[in-house]
């Protein structure tokens, strides 16, 4: 039998972990069409309606639909699909003024740390990142980021939380790269809420509102509320592509830090070169030295193992 594309389920209030992620959903500014969210996990489209009379429903539509309702509600038989698919389209959330907004790097890459920064911003501001060319730092070339970070940095109020890889083997024993990010990101806000508590808050997502809250409950975190989560949110916020540039300087300084005292030019990335580069390091610093400089989950590392 062909799992269904789209899978609807009601949904209630106590489900969404500490109420947290209904209260950013009853802030968002639209609800066109009772319409409370719309995010994107691999291969599932996740939206949540709201009826009038306030009752909820939760969709999943696509080739992963039903992967996506089990991680939700594994303890839950899939319910009949809906015949009528349910398709409504969700305007980004605009852009509003001064605002908080949060990206991060090194997630990708073998070697290095985790950097993730919450930028606060005003209208004011916005000319000056456009004539500079502030946008998502992934767009950037390094010396780019390199020329613009001192100023960035002393310029432009930010929190940053960096998670060295040692630190980062330690904690990925017990929570996955999602858990770890929300986590990080979690604090930076909660840092800036307190110096501009007036601000909008954005974040560049990584995973749904709810899942996002279900990391910081398990977690024991205390979560900050509303953010508006975006993807691509570079490119619509202002404040994410500065906080994105920030990560970006940030990373860069603790790589430079890492090669200075290795003597070594470490492989950005997660490529063949990094596998060929393992080999290299370990012989020359032995293996134990891998878990203070290299984030030792990732495939690259386990033909050391076997």
């Amino acid at each position: 039998m062909k799992s269904p594309s789209v899978i609807v389920r009601a949904l209630k209030e106590e489900e969404l972990p500490l109420q947290v992620a209904l209260h950013l959903l009853e802030k968002a500014p639209s609800k066109e069409n009772g319409l409370l969210y719309e995010g994107k996990e691999e291969g599932c489209m996740i939206r949540i309606y709201q009826k009038k009379s306030g009752e909820m429903t939760i969709l999943f539509q696509g080739r992963k639909a039903k992967e996506e309702f089990i991680r939700s509600f594994p303890n839950e038989p899939l319910p009949i699909p809906k015949s009528k698919k349910i398709a409504l389209p969700s305007p980004p959330y605009p852009s509003l003024f001064p605002q908080i907004g949060s990206d991060e790097v090194g997630t990708g890459d073998a070697f290095g740390p985790i950097v993730v920064v919450a930028a606060y911003i005003e209208e004011k501001d916005c000319s000056f990142l456009k004539e500079r060319g502030i946008r998502d730092s992934k767009q950037l070339e390094n010396d780019d980021i390199v020329r613009l970070f001192p100023y960035l940095k002393e310029n432009f109020a930010h929190s940053v939380s960096i998670l060295s890889p040692q630190k980062y083997n330690e904690v990925h024993k017990k929570k996955n790269m999602n858990a770890i990010k929300a986590i990080l990101h979690n604090h930076t806000h909660l840092v800036l809420m307190k110096k501009f508590p007036q601000s909008v808050h954005y974040l560049d997502q990584f995973c749904t509102p709810v899942f996002y809250y279900r990391y910081l409950e398990k977690g024991k975190e205390t979560p900050f509320s509303p953010i508006h989560f975006a993807t691509k949110g570079e490119s619509l916020y202002p404040s994410i592509a500065l906080a994105s540039c920030l990560a970006r300087g940030y990373f860069l300084e603790e790589w430079q830090k890492m090669e200075e005292r290795y003597d070594t030019f470490f492989p950005l990335g997660a490529g063949k070169n990094v596998q060929d580069f393992i080999l290299k390091f370990v012989k020359e610093h032995g293996k134990d030295a891998l878990s203070e400089v290299a984030k030792i989950n990732f495939k690259n590392f386990q033909t050391l193992s076997e």
